[in-house]
């Protein structure tokens, strides 16, 4: 799949250590199979960020690369959509070699989540600035449960950006 493709958001959800996570980046494009071994960790990049999630892959392979912040982390599901997760915020630059404009890029991925588990007392980002998801990409409800307003299985296609996709609050 090409970065620029349009693919269908089927829902948001929230993350958990042991699940598998993609990013899209503008720089260094799609990488799959990102392991999430930890949720709400604190990242200090010249200040504090918090509540994160972190995935990685092993040593040398790509996750994200510079340039690839406030893109989207996903996964896919079994329909071909994929269902939100957050937003990239940070890297170890220099731990992996990537394609695209930047090589120097990271293994390891933290970002912003978009919600978190039920019960879990912190806030992810749709949460936190109250709004949800508006997709023209087949979305069948929202993770709140509430039906899409436009009819399940709306059909279209939706590009996965913060700034075009994840509209929350700019």
């Amino acid at each position: 799949m090409e970065l620029l493709d349009r693919v269908g958001v089927g829902g948001v959800v929230a993350d958990f250590v042991s699940n598998f996570i993609c990013t899209g980046g503008a720089s260094s494009g799609e990488h799959c199979g990102i392991q999430v071994p930890t949720v709400n960790e604190f990242v200090n990049v010249g200040h504090v960020i918090w509540p994160e999630t972190r995935a990685a892959l092993p040593a040398g392979q790509c996750a994200v690369a510079p340039g690839d912040s406030d893109r989207p982390a996903y996964s896919y599901r079994s329909d071909g959509r994929v269902d939100a997760r957050g937003t990239n915020s940070a890297g170890i630059i220099g731990t992996a070699t990537c394609p695209g404009d930047v090589p120097n890029g990271s293994n390891t991925v933290w970002y912003a989540p978009l919600l978190w588990p039920t019960g879990d007392p912190q806030i992810g980002s749709l949460q936190h600035y109250g709004v949800g998801i508006l997709s023209f990409g087949n979305l069948d409800a929202f993770a709140d449960g509430s039906a899409n307003p436009f009819g399940a299985g709306t059909s279209g296609s939706l590009t996965l950006s913060l700034k075009a996709t994840y509209t929350v609050g700019y």
